[in-house]
């Protein structure tokens, strides 16, 4: 309890400060790559560090989660162009990744060591996971805008 009771800590401290540091600047390219390792970290921490380690890897889990979160909520803002823009993009973020977010979460690695028995295929799994989060955060990360563009006058 005490473990994801720190990482929940983690998570309300990052989500709340991260969203922050991240709109004051023009391109969150770092900081979503900053939040990107220090999930993989966290998770690599759970399956391979020593017991004793675990409340520092489940805090560091919780800042790189909480951070993501927090400034993946950012970018339905950031990246809009209007307000309808930022709804539809909202809608479908959130509609896609909560279906993918349960079905390659927790559910995924379950069905990984059940079939497999070994925690360096979820490792795998983790680092392939980890890389699709990087290349799509610095994507997302580059500040551009989505949406309607603005009517012209004829």
């Amino acid at each position: 309890g005490l473990i994801i009771s720190l990482c929940y800590v983690g998570q309300t401290a990052a989500g709340l400060l991260a969203p922050i540091i991240a709109g004051r600047q023009r391109d969150q390219r770092l900081i979503v790559a900053t939040m990107v390792l220090l999930t993989a970290a966290g998770l690599l921490g759970f399956v391979y560090a020593p017991v004793w380690s675990l409340t520092a890897f489940s805090v560091i889990l919780g800042v790189g989660q909480g951070g993501a979160f927090g400034v993946g909520l950012l970018f339905f803002a950031l990246r809009s162009s209007d307000p309808h823009s930022a709804g539809q993009l909202s809608a479908l973020a959130q509609t896609v990744g909560y279906i993918f977010g349960g079905l390659i979460g927790p559910f995924a690695v379950g069905v990984i060591y059940d079939w497999t028995g070994s925690w360096q295929v979820v490792t795998i799994f983790y680092l392939a996971m980890g890389l699709a989060s990087l290349v799509l955060g610095i994507g997302a990360g580059r500040a551009r805008t989505v949406g309607a563009k603005p009517a012209h006058a004829s």
